[in-house]
């Protein structure tokens, strides 16, 4: 039972994946005009990678995807000579993944992006080889045909398998999708089909970020054809950048901050109206506008997070049985689920901390959220020995989280989590 088809949409508004790369995605992004020219200059300036920075939840992967997608329009609206072609995957990197793996996965995926936009590519002139139907028919067949002969009164017979061939990797299935590249981007002016890889902090650290873009630096990219754009967060792509065997291969990185609070209204107000199935009236939701701009406020202006709760909301007002057709009615249910929320985890890790580590919380929380070991300072301590603890207890209620840079062995760069700023909410309703 999907609780937004009964309330008239044909999809949630409330979905936290990221915008698509294409007209829909361009659509519902808002506010981010600044920061899609930056993109795009650099995208269009060769050969460096665009590098993205920016704290988790902002919306740096929609923007990214919007952003190429406009790269992409703009060659089709003859605004520009270079044609830049999505990549159809977002790729990720793990402390796991091999060089051979990771090339290996990009391939079939620029062929398979490729083969997608074959007609498009066609109408510009582009022919794919003959060939390509048959990569086409080997990485999207789930099954393949197989002629047996065999000698005696039976004579032939066709067997049908689960496609498992890895056939044309054996006989060079690289160089088959070079050769495209190198047929519809002779030189870095023609474009290129451009590639993410994002949430570098996944790596957890910035030395197993710069080990894994390092294996993989001769191999990416080099490559014709082929564009780059790098996405994290907490100091990870700004750590990587600076490192001398990635110098010159990447753009510093332009840092994204959040959506400003003057767009969030119509920024919802476009999302409520896209999805809603009667584009005459909007479906009806049980929050009002003003109570999602409030609650953007109160999570510090962190897009991903003031989706997820109101998503979150949504299914309480339906558990509950509770009913509310007023916006004023529709406010003041949401402000008491919200303060309900705030304090529940407030209860939840207020014991567990000491006077110290509250106090250093509320001094985060003053100086904007996110701080680096070096300011101990500003909060009070002499030392980084002597800030560590506070913050390991903060991070043990996970009203903090932080990534390491294992170079110098010191917290890069820590941040306070959505639990702690709702945790913040509680203590200033309490004053």
């Amino acid at each position: 039972m999907n609780i937004y088809k009964e309330w008239g949409f044909y999809e949630s508004p409330f979905n936290t994946s990221a915008l698509q790369s294409n007209e829909n995605g361009m659509s519902l992004l808002v506010g981010r005009d600044t920061e899609i020219g930056q993109i795009l200059r650099r995208l269009f300036t060769p050969t460096a990678s665009v590098t993205i920075e920016g704290l988790n939840g902002v919306g740096k992967t929609s923007l990214v995807n919007v952003s190429l997608f406009k790269a992409y329009q703009n060659f089709f609206d003859e605004e520009t000579t270079s044609l830049f072609i999505p990549c159809g995957k977002t790729f990720q990197i793990t402390a796991e993944t091999t060089v051979d793996e990771f090339v290996s996965n990009l391939y079939l995926e620029i062929a398979q992006t490729l083969i997608r936009r074959s007609e498009e590519l066609k109408n510009l002139g582009f022919n794919l080889p003959s060939n390509s139907i048959s990569i086409d028919k080997w990485l999207n067949s789930t099954h393949v045909t197989t002629w047996q002969a065999t000698l005696g009164p039976m004579g032939g017979g066709k067997n049908i398998e689960t496609n498992t061939t890895n056939g044309f990797t054996e006989s060079g299935f690289k160089v088959q999708i070079d050769n495209w590249l190198k047929e519809i981007f002779p030189n870095e002016e023609n474009g290129a089909v451009v590639c993410i890889i994002d949430n570098l902090e996944l790596l957890e650290t910035s030395e197993q970020a710069k080990r894994q873009l390092e294996r993989l630096r001769d191999e990416i990219f080099n490559l014709t054809g082929i564009r780059w754009v790098m996405c994290g967060s907490l100091g990870i792509v700004k750590s990587v950048a600076s490192t001398p065997r990635l110098e010159g291969y990447l753009h510093n990185p332009i840092e994204i901050s959040s959506v400003k609070r003057q767009f969030i209204k119509n920024l919802f107000e476009k999302r409520i109206k896209y999805f809603s199935t009667d584009t005459n009236q909007t479906g009806y939701l049980p929050l009002t506008i003003d109570d999602i701009d409030f609650l953007y406020e109160v999570l510090n202006e962190n897009l991903r997070n003031t989706i997820h709760y109101c998503d979150q909301y949504c299914l309480y007002f339906v558990d509950k049985g509770i009913t509310a057709k007023t916006n004023s009615d529709k406010s003041k249910f949401f402000l008491s689920w919200l303060q309900g929320e705030a304090d529940s985890i407030m209860s939840s890790v207020e014991g567990q901390l000491r006077p110290r580590a509250l106090k250093l919380f509320n001094d985060i929380i003053t100086h904007g959220g996110i701080f680096s070991p070096s300011d101990f300072e500003k909060f009070e301590f002499n030392s980084v020995a002597a800030l560590r603890p506070q913050v390991l207890e903060l991070e043990r209620v996970a009203l903090l989280s932080s990534t390491i840079d294992e170079s110098d062995n010191r917290r890069k760069t820590i941040q306070v989590t959505p639990k702690g700023w709702l945790t913040s909410f509680a203590l200033r309703q309490k004053k």
